[in-house]
């Protein structure tokens, strides 16, 4: 029996073509928005969601500015420089 993941995969690809398939991939990597993406497959943003959560993990990173760690480790080793 295939995985959701797997079904998923292929009901795309077999409705909207592999190539657009493989579009959409790699727009889910960039980050492209769910309201783009739906505008573009003519769904909704929820089947894109629904999309989304059986072809993948979302991870959400945050970044530290450099200046700020900068900041931080001076502030620790008692002096602060710019």
């Amino acid at each position: 029996m295939a995985s959701k993941s797997y079904n998923t995969a292929n009901n795309i690809s077999n409705t909207y073509g592999f190539d657009r398939f493989i579009n959409l991939l790699a727009s889910l990597e960039r980050g492209t928005s769910d309201s783009v993406l739906a505008k573009e497959f003519n769904v909704s943003r929820q089947r894109i969601h629904q999309w989304k959560q059986a072809l993948g993990i979302t991870k959400k990173t945050y970044y530290l500015d450099q200046e700020v760690i900068k900041y931080v480790n001076g502030k620790v080793n008692g002096k602060v420089t710019v």
